[in-house]
C-alpha cells in the first residue's frame, strides 16, 4: 500500500512496471495507528492508516465508527476521575508525566494504590469515571498498564465495571499491556473501576503507569481514540473505486485478497469486484456465520457459491476465488476448498471497479495486500499464491 490523503494507492509493480489503482478514502474524523516503531500515532482526517501492529508489513486497517466515552482518557489527574478509597484504604495518588506510553512520549500516569495492611474485600483504593450508558448493550473496554518499578511486578490489581458486570484480576507485568474486555450493560451508569481490593490476591500496595482508557459500544475492541475534556467519535471509512473496465476481464480471472477480519462476529465483509450498479459482483467475503469464507460470482442470480468455514478468520489469510464459465474455485492458504463446475460468467467490459465498502457489507479488517488477475490460473499458481 502507499498512501495519501483521500487517495489509497494499490498498484502492480510486476517486472518493474509501475500500474497505479487508486482507491478514493474517505474519514472526516482523525484516528490512531501503530506505526513501525510499534508506536500509537494520530493520523489526520481522510488519511488512510497503514497499521503495524503485530506485522512487519503493515496493513490497511479499516474500521467501524465509534464513540470514546472516556471524557479524560489519558488525564487520570483531571476531576472526572474520581480517587476513592473504602475502609481503612487510601485513595490513589495520581502523578502525571511519570513514564514513556504506548505513543512514545512521556504522559504516562503513575497510580499509587495502598490498602494500609487491609485484606478485607470492603476495603479499596480505586480510580473511577463512569458514563451514561444504553442497556442491553454490548461495551468494549481498553487501557495499557504496567509495574512502576521491579518491585511491582507480579502484584495483583482489579478492575471492575458497574452495570456490566465484569470484573477480574490483573497481574501487573514489567511491559506494557493491553487490557481488553466486553460486557453487556444491565444499567445505565456504567463505572470504570481500577483499584487495589483486598482478598483478591492482592498486596498491601501496588504502583502502576496507566494510559490511554477507552470505552466504547461494541462487542470488540478498535483503534485507540484519544479525548481531552468530551466523548470522542472516530467516524467510519471508505474505500472504493479502484480500476475500469480496461482493468478487468468480466469472462475469467482470479481475485485475491490477504487479510483478517476485526471479529469473528457473523458481520458480511466484502471485496467487490463489481460494476457501478452492483449488478454484476465476483467477490470475496466474510459470511455471516462463525468463520465463513466465500467466492462468489452473481450476475443477476449467485453462478457460484462456494463457502469453507475450516479457517480462523482472525487470522491473516490468503484467499483467491478463481472464475470462468464452468470453472470456479475457492482456494484458502495454499489449499482448493471447493469448487463449482456448472456457471455463467459475466459479459465482456461489465466489470470496472473494486469496492470495500458498501454500506451493511463494508470491509472492516486488516488487509494486507489485493491482487487481481485477468486470466483464470493454474491450480500450480494458485497454490503459489494463496500459500501460508
Amino acid at each position: 500500500w502507499a498512501t495519501k490523503k483521500g487517495s489509497t494507492l494499490a498498484y502492480n509493480d510486476e517486472n518493474g512496471n509501475f500500474k497505479p489503482l487508486p482507491f478514493t478514502f474517505d474519514r472526516s474524523t482523525s484516528a490512531t495507528r501503530v506505526n513501525k516503531e510499534g508506536l500509537i500515532e494520530v493520523v489526520p482526517n481522510n488519511e488512510p492508516r497503514i497499521d503495524f501492529l503485530n506485522d512487519s508489513k503493515g496493513a490497511l486497517l479499516l474500521e467501524p465508527s465509534r464513540t470514546n466515552f472516556m471524557r479524560y482518557s489519558n488525564g487520570f489527574d483531571n476531576a472526572a476521575w474520581d480517587k476513592g478509597g473504602s475502609g481503612v484504604a487510601s485513595a490513589p495518588v495520581v502523578t502525571s508525566n511519570q513514564g514513556v506510553s504506548p505513543d512514545g512520549t512521556n504522559n504516562a500516569f503513575k497510580i499509587d494504590f495502598n490498602l494500609n495492611g487491609s485484606t478485607s474485600t470492603v476495603d479499596r483504593s480505586r480510580l473511577t469515571q463512569f458514563f451514561t450508558g444504553t442497556i442491553s448493550t454490548n461495551y468494549t473496554f481498553t487501557y495499557w498498564i504496567k509495574a512502576f518499578s521491579v518491585s511491582d511486578v507480579g502484584k495483583v490489581l482489579n478492575f471492575a465495571v458497574d452495570n456490566v458486570n465484569n470484573f477480574g484480576n490483573i497481574t501487573v507485568t514489567e511491559n506494557w499491556q493491553k487490557i481488553v474486555f466486553t460486557g453487556q450493560s444491565i444499567g445505565t451508569i456504567i463505572n470504570n473501576h481500577i483499584q487495589l481490593r483486598g482478598g483478591y490476591g492482592t498486596s498491601d500496595s501496588v504502583s502502576i503507569l496507566l494510559y490511554g482508557y477507552q470505552a466504547e459500544e461494541g462487542s470488540y475492541a478498535t483503534s485507540y481514540i484519544p479525548t481531552q475534556g468530551a466523548a470522542v467519535t472516530r467516524v467510519a471509512e471508505d474505500c472504493n473505486g479502484a480500476g475500469n473496465d480496461q482493468v478487468f476481464n468480466s469472462t475469467e480471472g482470479v481475485l485475491f485478497v490477504e487479510m483478517s477480519a476485526l471479529a469473528n462476529d457473523s458481520t458480511t465483509r466484502r471485496i467487490n469486484l463489481r460494476n457501478s450498479s452492483g449488478s454484476n459482483q465476483v467477490r470475496i467475503e466474510f459470511g455471516s456465520s462463525s468463520n465463513l469464507i466465500s467466492g462468489v460470482l452473481f450476475n443477476g442470480a449467485n453462478q457460484a457459491v462456494i463457502n469453507n468455514t475450516s479457517n480462523n478468520i482472525l487470522n491473516s489469510n490468503k484467499i483467491a476465488f478463481k472464475y470462468k464459465e464452468n470453472d470456479f474455485a475457492l482456494w484458502i492458504n495454499g489449499v482448493k476448498v471447493g469448487t463449482d463446475i456448472s456457471g455463467t460468467t459475466i459479459g465482456a467490459g461489465i466489470l470496472d471497479r473494486i469496492d470495500l465498502s458498501l454500506s451493511s457489507t463494508e470491509t472492516y479488517s486488516n488487509i494486507k495486500q489485493i491482487q487481481y488477475f485477468n486470466t483464470a490460473l493454474t491450480d500450480q499458481q494458485l497454490i503459489s499464491l494463496t500459500k501460508i
